[in-house]
């Protein structure tokens, strides 16, 4: 259990995949279903482009296993505040325990 959960992992899946845009795509497959405690944040970033920086908004859900959940690409279905959301993911982290603390995945999601 995470020292303090806001969401609830639910479903990790592989998005639907079309190889023309004018062909109907294969089905979504399932990589991971469950119900684990997770935590969504946002953090704000510095971007640097050349000589240009904007700050940009990077928002991640720390889940409470460290199974092999996702695949950059994938979909992530969550709850949280009583809505169910879909966001795909950028990147996974797998934490292992440290003193005191649980081993933990950090799934970094594509900001929409």
């Amino acid at each position: 259990m995470l020292p303090h959960a806001n969401a609830r992992l639910t479903l990790i899946s592989t998005p639907a995949v079309s190889d023309y845009d004018d062909t109907a795509s294969t089905a979504a497959g399932i990589r991971w279903s469950g119900d684990v405690d997770a935590y969504f944040s946002t953090a704000t970033r510095r971007a640097q482009t050349g000589n240009a920086s904007d700050d940009v908004a990077v928002d991640s859900l720390i889940v409470d296993t460290t199974d092999t959940l996702a695949a950059p690409g994938d979909l992530a279905t969550f709850t949280m505040d009583g809505a169910e959301h879909e966001r795909a993911v950028a990147s996974i982290v797998v934490r292992p325990a440290a003193a005191g603390l649980r081993a933990t995945s950090k799934l970094t999601l594509v900001t929409t």
